[in-house]
């Protein structure tokens, strides 16, 4: 049985080192476990687990005895004349009752297409197991995504409504002062024009919100309106290992497609090996009881009573057909084979690529976060500036644009950094449903 190992890698730690806030009702366990619930596609999942261990029940039932039960009773009226068998100008008549009683046993003593079937069901099983393992895997992943989505797209309007309050600020400060005769008319319409693009901008950001919302909706069959916030300070730790080396190699044997791969392969193994049983010797061991009680007829009364037991061997010589299936099974060998390649190249890119967008925004994370400082201070710095009448509007407006666009930067790349830490942990096969709970913690903190 192939099992994934998660002691061996430890996921990006997050911990928490900003302030409390508010403790909304859905976090991302309960989200996730409504779509474990509601999603119909598990269901599904979970069925073709139950008919894949059927399956195999069946096909360990076919190594079984079988043992098989015939009885009969006859009512016979009997009228014979003529000749009968050596007998001439026979004339006999009678009634009489006819009992028959059998038991037929038939065990396969050797029947390697029978074996193969079975190991092919016992693989069955277990691959049906890591589907729904995978299936599970990929919703973690889903709804990571949606659910840090809808926050990302809740920080977006939240923040494209702060810059709109500022920025009607500064339009009322330049219109004060054109009125004055101390602005000209040209600060003005640069003012309203930054203020209509940041409104526009806002009008998107409400309509990816209620995109993220629906898609939200769709991943977890119930409607959420309500979900825990991530706290404004966070301090996150690099990849852990901090190299790509370890992840790839772990990622070659545990990631769960190439995992599904190497099942599917073994099972192309035991088709081809199915197939050759089928052109083997097949031997059987045959029995049965067998009692019949006659109360008369032309034969008599009489009562019969047999009992066998023996060896049934029999050889299919090979045939067009069946050199056919055995071609088409090594055909399937070999392309099991070129898919399981494929699986591992695609395993080793999808875990660079999570690696390289894990450590992109481990850098980013701190670097935003200081930026935000800094356009904050520059925001203010410039706004006391304007009033004192030392820099102009537009460098007041450009220090504006600068804040926000950083803090939307720094919203967007700690929920990346998050993602990220998910999507490599299920490349290299090392994620769980337990996945989500450091980040579940997170958002509970206070």
């Amino acid at each position: 049985m192939l099992i994934r190992s998660t002691h061996l890698f430890a996921l990006p730690l997050v911990l928490w080192a900003g302030l409390a806030c508010a403790n909304p009702p859905a976090g991302l366990i309960q989200v996730f476990a409504a779509a474990l619930a509601h999603n119909p596609d598990r269901q599904v999942m979970l069925a073709n687990s139950t008919v894949r261990d059927h399956q195999r029940r069946a096909a360990l039932g076919d190594l079984m005895p079988d043992i098989s039960l015939n009885g009969s009773y006859d009512y016979r009226d009997e009228d014979i004349e003529g000749d009968f068998y050596a007998l001439n100008d026979v004339d006999f008549s009678d009634d009489y009752d006819r009992n028959m009683f059998a038991i037929q046993l038939s065990q396969p003593l050797y029947e390697p297409a029978l074996l193969a079937s079975l190991d092919m069901a016992t693989l069955n099983v277990e691959r049906a197991r890591l589907e729904l393992t995978h299936f599970d895997d990929e919703l973690v992943l889903s709804v990571a995504q949606a659910y840090f989505g809808v926050l990302a797209g809740e920080d977006a309007v939240r923040l494209r409504e702060a810059e709109i309050a500022k920025l009607t600020q500064q339009l009322d400060q330049v219109r004060g002062l054109a009125e004055a005769g101390l602005q000209l008319e040209a600060e003005v319409m640069s003012a309203e024009a930054s203020l209509a693009i940041a409104e526009a901008g806002l009008i998107r950001d409400q309509g990816l919100l209620e995109a993220a919302f629906a898609k939200l909706d769709a991943v977890t069959g119930q409607r959420f309106r309500d979900l825990r916030k991530l706290p404004s300070g966070m301090v996150i730790s690099e990849p852990d290992p901090p190299t790509i080396e370890p992840w790839v190699e772990h990622a070659r044997s545990q990631n769960l497609s190439v995992v599904l791969a190497q099942i599917d392969t073994q099972l192309s193994q035991l088709g081809a090996k199915r197939v050759r049983g089928t052109q083997m010797p097949s031997v059987r061991l045959l029995g049965g009881v067998h009692r019949l009680d006659t109360d008369g007829g032309a034969a008599g009364e009489r009562t019969e009573h047999e009992a066998r037991i023996g060896v049934n061997v029999s050889w299919s010589l090979p045939s067009l057909a069946s050199q056919g299936r055995l071609a088409a099974a090594r055909a399937d060998e070999d392309r099991a084979n070129a898919a399981l390649l494929s699986a591992r190249a695609e395993a080793e890119h999808q875990v660079k690529l999570a690696f390289t967008t894990l450590r992109a925004a481990y850098a980013q994370v701190p670097a935003y976060q200081k930026a935000v400082k800094a356009a904050r201070a520059a925001e203010q710095a410039m706004d006391a500036g304007y009033r004192a009448g030392t820099r102009t509007n537009d460098d007041t407006l450009s220090a504006i644009a600068a804040r926000y666009d950083a803090e939307r930067r720094f919203s967007s790349t700690r929920y990346e950094y998050m993602l990220a830490s998910l999507r490599l942990s299920a490349a290299a096969g090392l994620l769980s449903n337990a996945a989500l709970a450091p980040f579940d913690r997170l958002l509970n903190s206070r």
